[in-house]
């Protein structure tokens, strides 16, 4: 699952005269969709000698179209948002039931290594019947913490505080999103369905969040005020922070949000054991029992998956707590040289080429050259050979550091 921009784009951007009299900024290639029946190597079908796995697609940082004008005759001006300001790295976000207290905010913003933190609403909507884990923001400061092309696109964070939906590229594409109009969305709880705009797709930088707001849309989406704090302590060891946190709100969700800087890192791997040929083959079998199936935005299984869901789903049944993201489960034991690959060790992708930290894809190494994995939409489970092409490394799951890790978060 890839949030994708293009490389060496900067200069390959036009303006368009949108119906509201707004320039808004669209890429030379890659901005419109393809037709469904049109293969293309950024669409959901594969084209010629893709073997069906997803390839990064040709995007800009951003596409957007502007929310509908008011019923007024007057056209109000876009809201204003403060300019980008020094960028942080999300390391993790935590959450709580209810408001986390501004002690434990100012606890955390103390901590070892920690750089910076920032306050956001948390829940998931139902979006055209299918679950978005959705943040609510302040976007003068939040964008500080997304990837410098997207905290850099001014208009987008305005339409964003006008009261747009923004979705992350990799929500959009999987699920075939119409850029620029009104979609249904079940409020969290789940609560009332009303009608959005979704105005804007977006790299988010933050595995596992598929759509922003503004805050001042939390209380219609049905967001848990303040639950969520983002963390930025880019020079931490994640466990070590972990910890920390948990050491400061007890009750605490801690969700690791960039492993991949650190893909294969988990202090402590070597105890507890690894996986036993038991667990080992129970999992396989798992996985290949699922062939068929068809990949699912957000599929947990039994009968539909998304790539880190299929894997979760398969060690479950061995016994083994997986978390819920392929970033996060970039985290779930030690490093392996591909060289070295066993059955049963994870395969992990990225497709960003301005966030090669940013873990997109999971599958699972089943020897000899194949591996299983949930494609994209409009495809099913399926075995392949390995696929090298932004390849970015491999991990040998270790139960103890899974179980730590966490299982599935706000899904």
């Amino acid at each position: 699952m890839a949030l994708l921009l293009i490389a060496g784009l900067t200069a390959a951007v036009v303006t368009r005269q949108s119906g509201h009299g707004t320039s808004v900024p669209t890429a030379l290639s890659g901005a419109s969709r393809p037709s469904a029946d049109q293969p293309t190597p950024s669409g959901g079908q594969p084209g010629p000698g893709q073997k069906g796995q997803k390839q990064p697609a040709k995007r800009p940082a951003t596409t957007m179209k502007p929310p509908p004008p008011p019923a007024s005759t007057t056209t109000a001006p876009p809201p204003t948002v403060p300019p980008a300001g020094k960028a942080h790295t999300p390391t993790a976000i935590i959450t709580l039931p209810g408001p986390i207290a501004a002690t434990v905010v100012q606890a955390v913003r103390g901590l070892k290594g920690v750089e910076a933190v920032e306050v956001v609403d948390v829940g998931t909507v139902v979006l055209q019947g299918a679950p978005a884990v959705t943040v609510g923001v302040d976007p003068g400061t939040f964008r500080n913490f997304t990837p410098e092309v997207t905290a850099s696109a001014d208009r987008l964070w305005q339409y964003i505080a006008s009261g747009t939906l923004a979705s992350s590229f990799e929500m959009s594409r999987d699920r075939q999103l119409a850029l620029g109009a009104e979609v249904p969305v079940v409020a969290a709880g789940p609560g009332p369905t009303t009608k959005q705009w979704l105005g804007a797709f977006m790299s988010v930088g933050l595995p596992g969040i598929d759509l922003v707001v503004s805050r001042q849309m939390s209380g219609p989406l049905g967001l848990a005020s303040g639950a969520g704090l983002v963390v930025s302590a880019p020079s931490a060891d994640p466990f070590v922070l972990q910890s920390a946190v948990k050491s400061v709100a007890h009750d605490a969700s801690v969700v690791l949000m960039r492993p991949g800087l650190a893909l294969g890192s988990a202090p402590g791997h070597g105890s507890g054991g690894g996986v036993t040929a038991g667990q080992l083959s129970t999992a396989l079998t798992a996985a290949v029992s699922r062939l068929g199936k068809p990949y699912v935005w957000g599929g947990t299984g039994p009968n539909g998956f998304d790539c880190s869901g299929l894997v979760g789903w398969s060690f479950a049944a061995a016994g083994i707590s997986m978390p819920r993201t392929a970033a996060e489960q970039a985290l779930a034991g030690p490093a392996v040289a591909v060289s070295q690959l066993q059955p049963g060790d994870l395969l992990f992708w990225a497709y960003d080429p301005s966030d090669p930290g940013f873990i997109d894809h999971v599958a699972i190494y089943l020897g000899n050259g194949q591996m299983i994995e949930a494609p994209q939409t409009g495809q099913t489970v399926h075995v392949i050979p390995l696929q090298r092409n932004h390849l970015v490394g491999a991990v040998r799951v270790n139960p103890t550091v899974s179980a730590r890790l966490g299982g599935p978060w706000l899904r």
